[in-house]
């Protein structure tokens, strides 16, 4: 597992100059509380990496792949996650206000990488309890995931599939939800003050 310090170098190879430095590996390293605040990741792998409590607000995130990465408690407000993969992740308790999760993917999802004793990801992406408050996720993946008792006030989820995503206790107040497919949603409880553009199927 990398020490954080080990993290902080990659994090600066990263942020060294954007749009010129190779995508980072970072896949299962311990990077509990970690600060890539602002960094640049494009592109990057954090497969399974463990970033509890991490500090990525801001961080350019664009196509990423955090595929089963921990990433509960994590501060990714105003983070660019656009067309990352999420698949099988646990942001249970994380900070994603003002995040760009436009076409990211956030199904669920495990797999067993040869030569690791145990599989990665989880069947049910983990979001409950989370801040996504005026996030774009337009046309994200989000079927299947459990929201249960996040906030999403002001978040765009135009185009989003939200399909038997679990949205009981949900704030989705003022949300845009023109085109959005919320078909078999679990919906108990959930808040849809002023919320434009209800499609539930």
């Amino acid at each position: 597992m990398g020490s954080s310090a080990e993290a902080d170098d990659e994090g600066r190879k990263a942020a060294s100059v954007r749009g010129k430095v190779k995508p980072v590996d970072m896949s299962y390293r311990d990077l509990t509380g970690a600060n890539f605040e602002g960094k640049f990741l494009h592109g990057s792998r954090l497969v399974g990496a463990n970033l509890v409590k991490a500090k990525l607000a801001r961080a350019i995130l664009v196509e990423a792949d955090l595929f089963g990465a921990n990433l509960s408690h994590a501060d990714l407000s105003g983070a660019d996650l656009t067309r990352a993969v999420m698949r099988g992740v646990c942001l249970r308790g994380a900070n994603l206000n003002h995040c760009r999760l436009i076409e990211t993917d956030f199904r669920g999802g495990v797999m067993l990488d040869v030569g690791r004793s145990s599989p990665v990801g989880l069947e049910i992406t983990d979001l409950s309890e989370c801040l996504v408050e005026y996030a774009s996720a337009t046309r994200a993946q989000l079927s299947g995931v459990d929201l249960s008792g996040a906030s999403l006030v002001g978040a765009d989820l135009s185009g989003a599939v939200l399909f038997g995503a679990n949205l009981s206790d949900a704030d989705l107040s003022y949300c845009s939800l023109g085109g959005a497919n919320l078909s078999d949603a679990r919906l108990g409880k959930t808040k849809f003050i002023g919320a434009a553009s209800l499609e539930r199927g």
